[in-house]
């Protein structure tokens, strides 16, 4: 009889043990998914001066991240975000990973471009998961002064298609005002027949942005970059 009440009591007691164990989170050893493990969300910064100016009669892109960490500072991968906007209208998400979309890396960051609609308004992005979300909201714009010229440059003479290594030129754009004066802090769109297509940053003090425009895959033929009225063309002999 004694026993089995003292066997009964030691039963009760490590019951107790673990019930009180797993009522404190930071004892429990309970699996989380990777959005219960989010303690914070940061989306980076918006725009210059929180506007977003783009060419009239145009679109414009901004690209941007969010980052997922946990209690102790760090980054929580595998995790679904919800990125969206406030107002659909202006723009829309575009995620730069085509494979996984709105899901964290290793970082603990989603890669995502706000594309523009070019009609003025104001206009917040919300990353979310799990009850927990951050913001940034700007102002879109046309640009002022108008731009009336775009002026492509590039630093190579020909790109040479390796099917064992990616070739890359850099391209820029300056942009200027009727008076060709640079354009500072605007965005714009082009449009490239072949590569691989990256966003180009608002462009600078000098009016001027670049990016490095990738090739790789023996791709041959004739491949052009367009913004505005300017073109540049590279041929890539086969």
């Amino acid at each position: 009889m004694y026993s089995r009440f003292f066997q009964l009591s030691i039963t009760l007691a490590f019951v107790f043990v673990l019930w009180v164990g797993c009522d404190n989170a930071e004892t429990c050893d309970c699996e989380q998914t990777p959005e219960e493990r989010i303690a914070t969300i940061v989306i980076g910064s918006g725009p210059a001066n929180d506007t977003l100016e783009f060419l009239p009669n145009d679109s414009a892109s901004l690209a941007n991240w969010a980052l997922a960490s946990d209690a102790e500072g760090s980054p929580v991968s595998g995790a679904s975000l919800t990125i969206t906007v406030s107002n659909p209208a202006l723009g829309e998400i575009v995620f730069l990973n085509e494979a996984e979309q709105n899901i964290t890396q290793t970082d603990g960051r989603v890669m995502f471009v706000y594309r523009s609609f070019a009609l003025e308004g104001s206009q917040t992005i919300y990353a979310c998961a799990n009850g927990i979300c951050d913001h940034v909201t700007f102002y879109s714009a046309p640009s002022s002064p108008s731009v009336v010229s775009a002026t492509l440059e590039t630093d190579c003479d020909s790109i040479i298609a390796d099917p064992n290594a990616a070739d890359s030129c850099q391209i820029c754009v300056v942009l200027r005002d009727s008076e060709s004066h640079p354009v500072e802090g605007v965005a714009f769109s082009y449009r490239a027949t072949g590569g691989r297509i990256l966003i180009f940053p608002v462009t600078d003090s000098n009016g001027r942005s670049c990016i490095f425009w990738h090739f790789r895959d023996s791709t041959f033929g004739q491949y052009c970059f367009y913004v505005l009225s300017d073109s540049i063309c590279f041929t890539l002999p086969g």
